[in-house]
């Protein structure tokens, strides 16, 4: 076994000669010696980090809620604000995290508006005061063992004429953009409750 470097790169070389015998005292002349070499590589990678938010059937028209989801990885503050006259969080979400990663605020929504300015982008974060809004914001950090977020928003029937379109039965979703904000990698200092 050898172990030489060409041009900055270690490799390991492994040479078998092969004999006719056990002994090892008749070579095969057809094949003289059997090599290898075997080297290690590196290679740079990058792992994305950070996350991303979405409703999950934004193609339907037949529903009584919406998915809302947050995936990713890394830490993020996620921040989810929805008109609360409109909606309905899943109980057994809230429930399930009521833990010091989440913040509920009533009364309330943030909006972000991202612009370049001299060159670099530059994220001003706004809050409005309004008793029909609420906001979730999740403190993430996927090494906690949690990099998704699921959020059932259930429409309050009472409102259908905000969620459909005038012309048809089906659901709008332009309107319901209007009605829910999210934005899955805020900086820590964007929102404060």
């Amino acid at each position: 076994m050898t172990t030489a470097a060409i041009s900055e790169k270690v490799y390991i070389e492994l040479t078998a000669t092969p004999y006719s015998d056990s002994e090892h005292s008749k070579r095969i002349t057809e094949l003289d010696v059997l090599s290898a070499r075997i080297s290690v590589m590196s290679q740079a990678a990058s792992i994305d980090r950070g996350c991303s938010g979405s409703f999950q059937d934004s193609n339907q028209n037949d529903l009584d809620g919406f998915n809302f989801v947050f995936s990713g990885s890394g830490t993020s503050k996620l921040v989810l604000s929805y008109r609360s006259d409109l909606f309905e969080v899943n109980q057994f979400f809230l429930n399930d995290h009521s833990d010091s990663k989440f913040t509920y605020e009533e009364g309330c929504y943030y909006t972000n508006v991202t612009s370049i300015v001299n060159g670099e982008e530059v994220t001003v974060w706004t809050k409005y005061t309004n008793a029909n809004w609420k906001t979730i914001t999740i403190n993430a950090d996927s090494e906690d063992g949690e990099n998704r977020y699921d959020i059932q928003l259930y429409m309050k029937s009472s409102n259908s004429e905000y969620y459909m379109n005038t012309e048809s039965t089906a659901i709008d979703w332009n309107k319901i953009n209007t009605y829910v904000y999210y934005n899955a990698n805020a900086p820590s200092t964007a929102v404060t409750g």
